[in-house]
């Protein structure tokens, strides 16, 4: 099995290129700090991620953090060999809507070993994006390049967060260094434009096969989403965690 996923990120997409000495107001000013030796600090530190949902939509400019519904990905480009799907397939102007409906199932955080666990469900999310694909699926050649629109019901997502403290200029920080992420969901729903140069009976036929086979073509290939939502995710949380000493953060 090969797997390769190139995600690009470009100028203003994650950060706004502040100057690393740039001062910033304190941590407070953004969101409710919790004591990590509080006895409530799980229910404390999942109420202050509900309370920054609302600035997160809209994004945080002071602070690099760009909209997050929806949220904008300028290039991701997917490749890989596994089962009776075989493509290659390059996806631009990537665009994101839903995320901002997330319910928290649970949060459960180790202090101790930096370590969080996040459940989470999505009603609805809509991509859509300006696409180009060459390969198969099942015994169908596919190519193809135009526009393309997924839509996805019920979207589960478990996601293991660790982290390690780095030390910069003497002082301490807290860095995100792995996220392990799962997701499932109960219904998809496929449209490619411009599939096989515009041919509407093989394009028409190509899209049944792709959402008649929608849970075969999930559970396949799903790794490659969430390898590259991870490493956004990552991305966009440490420039956060960077701006703010750990014990600013995450006070005693």
């Amino acid at each position: 099995m090969e797997i390769r996923f190139t995600v690009f990120i470009m100028v203003g997409f994650l950060t706004t290129c502040m100057k690393s000495a740039q001062l910033y107001k304190p941590a407070s000013y953004y969101f409710k700090i919790c004591h990590r030796n509080e006895p409530n600090y799980p229910q404390c530190l999942r109420k202050t991620v509900e309370d920054l949902l609302p600035q997160l939509v809209e994004g945080i400019q002071e602070l690099d953090i760009v909209p997050i519904d929806p949220l904008k990905i300028p290039r991701i480009e997917y490749h890989d060999k596994t089962g009776g799907f075989e493509f290659h397939s390059v996806h631009t102007n990537l665009t994101i809507h839903g995320m901002s409906d997330v319910n928290i199932l649970s949060m459960n955080v180790d202090v101790e070993n930096l370590q969080m666990d996040l459940n989470t469900t999505f009603p609805f999310m809509r991509m859509t994006s300006d696409y180009e694909i060459t390969g198969r699926i099942l015994l169908l050649p596919i190519y193809g390049k135009g526009d393309s629109e997924f839509n996805f019901t019920n979207v589960a997502t478990s996601c293991r967060m660790l982290g390690k403290l780095v030390v910069r200029d003497g002082v301490q920080y807290l860095k995100l260094h792995d996220i392990y992420f799962d997701t499932d969901i109960s219904g998809a729903k496929v449209r490619m434009g411009n599939l096989f140069n515009g041919d509407k009976t093989l394009g028409d036929a190509a899209n049944k096969v792709f959402n008649d086979n929608w849970r075969e073509a999930f559970e396949t290939y799903k790794h490659l989403a969430t390898e590259s939502i991870s490493t956004i995710f990552k991305d966009m949380v440490n420039k956060v965690l960077f701006k703010f000493p750990f014990e600013d953060l995450y006070p005693e």
